[in-house]
């Protein structure tokens, strides 16, 4: 029930539109499909935010014996409302904002991997070096994209697997795989 007037969620909506799809809203505790995986709402809030990245919705992901949580851009504001369970990979909410991935939140999760999804050099700053060293004391391997590249999560249900795809400017690309 929250909108806005990015450039991106108006291109969205007329993806969405052009396709002839609809959208639908969902609570906290919905859950639905992705082939043999199940996705749980963690969190969504449908009331206006004073901070829009807390309205993000946040997604727990079981597949086989494998966890995964993607926590869009919320911050710990929106952490704390939440009780967590532990996770092989973190998708890193904020782009590894200082304002995310609070100590509290990471004792819950207590992630193997996390992935931050960043622009190198990014007027942001992100990641921020508090959020780095909060996910370095779990014990946490990160993974980045202004670092790294595109990042390739794949799961049989038993492993995942991380990978970084580097393109350079030529279009070339290189694969960097890395197991668990």
């Amino acid at each position: 029930d929250v909108s806005t007037t990015t450039r991106t969620y108006e291109n969205l909506l007329t993806a969405i539109s052009k396709k002839g799809l609809g959208l639908s809203t969902c609570n906290i505790g919905d859950t639905f499909s992705v082939g043999s995986g199940v996705c749980t709402v963690m969190n969504v809030r449908n009331e206006e935010q004073e901070d829009l990245n807390d309205t993000s919705i946040c997604l727990h992901f079981v597949y086989g014996q494998n966890k995964f949580l993607f926590m869009a851009d919320a911050s710990e504001s929106m952490e704390k409302d939440v009780t967590w369970s532990k996770v092989d990979v973190l998708k890193v909410g904020h782009h590894g904002s200082a304002t995310s991935t609070s100590a509290d939140f990471l004792k819950q999760v207590k992630p193997t991997d996390a992935i931050i999804l960043c622009g190198k050099n990014n007027s942001y700053g992100h990641p921020d070096i508090e959020a780095l060293e909060r996910l370095e004391n779990v014990g946490a391997k990160i993974h980045r994209t202004d670092t790294l590249g595109t990042i390739l999560l794949t799961s049989n249900g038993t492993t995942y697997d991380i990978k970084s795809i580097k393109t350079s400017i030529d279009g070339n690309s290189s694969t960097n795989g890395m197991s668990e």
